[in-house]
């Protein structure tokens, strides 16, 4: 089941997050999808549920989404 991989993976990597004193920098490349067209309300892209997700363990991180819907 990917959709298991995806938060085994999602849980691994903010276990990481949490654990390092560090500043972290995730560029979102991407069209449509990752711009949040489609998406209900704009905070329910999954970029930026993604960074929501983050945010729980780390909170020196920031997201630059650079996507372009077309």
């Amino acid at each position: 089941d990917s959709g298991a991989r995806i938060s085994d993976y999602l849980g691994h990597m903010s276990l990481q997050l949490s654990t390092m004193p560090v500043n972290f920098t995730f560029v979102i490349l991407g069209s449509s999808t990752a711009a949040g067209y489609g998406a209900s309300v704009k905070d329910s892209s999954w970029v930026n549920r993604f960074f929501s997700h983050l945010l729980q363990y780390q909170s020196a991180i920031e997201v630059i989404n650079l996507a372009k819907g077309g």
